[in-house]
C-alpha cells in the first residue's frame, strides 16, 4: 500500500486501525491473484510453504490444479489476500489453524482461504461500523406549482425550436 492510501485510510476511519485491519484494507489496492504469471504464483506457493513449515513443493501437476482452484474458486482474492491467509493461518490468527501435513494441496489451500474469509468478513464489518461517511448537503427540492411548471417547460421548448 502506498504511503498516500495508507494516510487515507487512516483518515477514513473514526479510530486508529489495528495492523490487522490495516493488512486487510491494503488488499483493496492488491493485485487479484487471477492477474498474476505462473512464476509469481508458484512465488506466492513458495513463500505459503515457508510460512506454514511445509517441507515440499508441490509438483507441476499440483501447481496448475491449485492455479486453476485458485481463479475460479478464489478470482476475488487477491496477492495481499493470500499473504495474508496464509500467514494469519501459520500464526494462527483468529481462527482455528489449518495442518497442512506437509502437502500443500487444493484441500489444504482451500481451508485456508474459507478461513480466512469468514475472518476478514469480521474484520469488514468492524471496518464499516468505524467508517467515517462524508457528510452530503441535503438536496434542495423547489416545490413549484406544476402549472408553473409546465409554462416553463413548454417556454423552454419555444426557445429550442427557434
Amino acid at each position: 500500500m502506498s504511503k498516500e492510501l495508507a494516510a487515507l485510510v487512516d483518515k477514513s476511519f473514526s479510530r486508529s486501525l489495528s495492523a490487522e485491519e490495516k493488512a486487510i484494507a491494503a488488499c483493496i489496492s492488491s493485485p487479484k491473484l487471477i492477474s498474476i504469471s505462473e512464476q509469481e504464483f508458484r512465488e506466492l506457493i513458495a513463500q505459503a510453504a515457508v510460512v506454514n513449515s511445509i517441507k515440499s513443493l508441490p509438483s507441476d501437476i499440483e501447481v496448475n490444479l491449485l492455479r486453476q482452484v485458485a481463479d475460479t474458486t478464489y478470482k476475488g482474492l487477491s496477492v495481499k489476500d493470500w499473504q495474508n491467509a496464509f500467514l494469519y493461518n501459520a500464526i494462527g490468527k483468529d481462527f482455528e489453524r489449518v495442518e497442512a501435513f506437509n502437502l500443500f494441496s487444493v484441500a489444504f489451500m482451500s481451508d485456508v482461504f474459507k478461513r480466512y474469509q469468514e475472518y476478514k468478513s469480521k474484520v469488514w464489518r468492524e471496518l464499516n461500523k468505524a467508517l467515517i461517511l462524508p457528510e452530503s448537503e441535503p438536496k434542495y427540492v423547489e416545490a413549484t406549482d406544476p402549472l408553473t411548471a409546465l409554462h416553463a417547460d413548454v417556454q423552454r421548448w419555444k426557445e429550442m425550436i427557434s
